[in-house]
């Protein structure tokens, strides 16, 4: 965001900006960990940006293993219906439980 030169504005504009500014600084000694996060994931969109230029728009996703856990018995009933064999059903069933991604 490019700032605005205040010398050339009224007193109680200049007020207002130095007012918000301030603000904004206290908010952000405030809740430092907020912004520690907000830049993480910005710093992240830029680098897929980057990583994909030229290939369009990125969608930022976010990580809801936590909140929508894998169920293993839907794994197990695709996987047996897929051929799967049973010691590689139970590999992958076991990596699931070993990320804290399956229930």
């Amino acid at each position: 965001m490019k700032k605005i030169d205040i010398t050339v504005l009224s007193d109680e504009e200049r007020a207002a900006i130095l007012a918000r500014r301030n603000y904004q600084r206290q908010w952000r000694k405030e809740h430092k960990a907020a912004v520690k996060e907000h830049n993480r994931r910005f710093w992240l969109k830029k680098a897929a940006e980057k990583y994909v230029e030229g290939n369009g728009k990125v969608i930022v996703l976010k990580d809801v293993t936590g909140d929508y856990p894998i169920s293993l018995a839907k794994v197990i009933k695709a996987l047996e219906a897929a051929n799967f064999e049973k010691t590689e059903i139970e590999q992958i069933c076991r990596c699931l439980l070993i990320n804290d991604i399956g229930e």
